[in-house]
């Protein structure tokens, strides 16, 4: 069980562990209870216009957020529970430089949010160009299936990106399939 001192409590982190202890249900759609007891806990500290939630979100530790089991559907509620579009702006801005540092946040709030953005958001532009870098330089097979499917026809301006898809296309019928839907790649991988 994970223990936060009192000082350095993360409202969010702390919303997470209980829901993990209490076993509560995260699915974002969930059909059967619509995880009543997160969202209901989550407004009590969302406040009325979402500055508290915001501001908690924002000053996550993204490892210690990343090492609960159901942390991605948490914070996929969380995020759309957010009243305002210039709350969730700011928090990509706010987690740009710092998703870096761990892949599979990155990957998801690419997936979950950024995706989603209009292509007149410069915060989408800059997602997905870092997103690229550490695709390239982790070899990681999720995140280059996200950018793959996010740029779509657009990916094959980006020569590294379709070469890492390429390489794991040579072993992969998933990524494969990604190539052909989303680029129309398909020439025998590398």
């Amino acid at each position: 069980m994970k223990t936060i001192t009192e000082e350095n409590a993360n409202p969010f982190i702390e919303l997470l562990r209980r829901a993990e202890e209490q076993n509560w249900c995260v699915q974002p759609y969930c059909t059967t209870c619509g995880a009543r007891d997160f969202r209901s806990a989550l407004r009590e500290i969302s406040g009325e216009l979402g500055g508290p939630l915001v501001d908690a979100l924002a000053d996550l530790n993204l490892n210690e957020l990343t090492s609960y089991a159901k942390w991605d559907d948490a914070i996929v509620i969380a995020v759309r529970t957010l009243p305002l579009s210039s709350q969730v702006i700011s928090l990509l801005e706010a987690w740009l430089s710092r998703a870096v540092e761990n892949v599979r946040f990155f990957d998801v709030v690419l997936f979950k949010f950024v995706r989603h953005l209009p292509e007149k958001y410069t915060i989408k532009e800059q997602w997905i160009t870092k997103g690229i870098s550490i695709a390239v330089r982790t070899k990681d097979f999720s995140l280059t299936e996200s950018l793959i499917l996010i740029l779509r026809d657009k990916a094959v301006q980006h020569e590294q990106l379709i070469q890492l898809a390429k390489q794991f296309a040579a072993d992969s019928k998933q990524m494969r399939r990604v190539l052909k839907n989303a680029c129309k790649i398909t020439e025998p991988p590398l």
